[in-house]
């Protein structure tokens, strides 16, 4: 096991085999995290700067970036975000709205302001669409709201003195099915919550001849309990000039849409492995002791955790789909 470490031009400043502790978590489309603690005596204290970015060697595809370093306890701890997070220090008022995902994220990179060694990566070519609306945030909420509504990963891969964005989508693997039954899975957990979930959002915008506009968005047609509301206000949200009625109720309803997205069911499933045929972003099927459904699910985080030189693999998976297989 390996840790590299770069400045914030990529250039090689430390190459470590010996730590503490490690805990190193990438995500797939959110931010990740790690931690790592050494000796107080390290010569990583004062060597290590914050924005300086450190690979791991079981786990070359992500970059991390270091934000914090500090002498506590003894120690040296050392930690930060997935280099996405860089994005979070770059804004856009850009309007997306019903496009391609993949270039829709694409093109906020891109157009920000320019970040040392931050280029594009190779298009991949996903046919995924956005049709909500999001604008006037940081680059990293962009892309956060663009790659969880289609469900897709984003990230930033080093290749040589570059750092790429890329977006990535598995597709089913299936070669790996997990299993309490199957011997390869354990540390079985799950849980669910519907207290915060709506699926209809009441929208109220500007006043047009003295009353406000109202439009409802989302699953409309629901009742009873299976119809939980929002209300919105969205008087911000003013009529542009030549703007139909028609056409200001409908980004009135997307509005509506970006909201929803924020409260829907909440569903966590992890469990422990025994098998290291899975990647990040991965789409598997597994059959969990809470149904008799087969389901699949995408990796969504992985977790290195490594002390004393053995290390410990779990993974995390987001909400579970029903399949037909069996």
């Amino acid at each position: 096991m390996r840790l590299t470490f770069y400045d914030t031009s990529l250039n090689k400043k430390a190459v470590v085999f010996n730590w503490l502790s490690m805990l190193w978590q990438p995500q797939y489309n959110n931010v990740g995290s790690f931690v790592l603690e050494f000796q107080e005596s390290s010569e990583l204290f004062g060597l290590i700067k914050q924005l300086d970015y450190v690979v791991f060697d079981e786990d070359p595809d992500t970059v991390m970036m270091v934000w914090g370093v500090e002498l506590k306890n003894k120690k040296v701890v050392i930690s930060g975000h997935s280099a996405v997070y860089l994005l979070e220090h770059r804004v856009s008022d850009d309007v997306v709205r019903n496009e391609n995902a993949e270039l829709a994220m694409r093109r906020q990179v891109q157009n920000m302001t320019p970040w040392e060694c931050v280029e594009l990566g190779e298009l991949q070519g996903f046919t995924d669409k956005f049709t909500a609306q999001t604008s006037d945030g940081s680059v990293l909420e962009y892309c956060l709201t663009i790659s969880q509504f289609v469900d897709m990963g984003f990230r930033f891969r080093k290749s040589g003195k570059s750092l790429l964005f890329e977006t990535y989508k598995p597709d089913l693997n299936r070669n790996v099915r997990y299993s309490a039954k199957l011997g390869n899975m354990g540390d079985e957990r799950y849980s669910e919550s519907e207290k915060d979930f709506k699926n209809v959002a009441i929208v109220a915008g500007a006043a047009i001849d003295g009353e406000r506009v109202t439009v409802a968005a989302g699953d409309t047609t629901a009742t009873g309990a299976a119809r939980r509301e929002m209300y919105v206000d969205a008087r911000d949200v003013q009529p542009e000039e030549g703007e139909t009625r028609e056409e200001y109720e409908q980004r009135l309803v997307r509005r509506g849409e970006k909201k929803l997205a924020e409260k829907i069911k909440i569903v966590n499933t992890s469990f422990s492995i025994l098998t290291e045929d899975v990647k990040l972003g991965d789409k598997v099927l597994l059959n969990p002791t809470y149904t008799d459904e087969t389901l699949e699910a995408r990796v969504t985080m992985i977790t290195y955790k490594v002390q004393n030189n053995m290390m410990q693999k779990n993974i995390s998976i987001g909400q579970p789909i029903p399949t037909n297989r069996r």
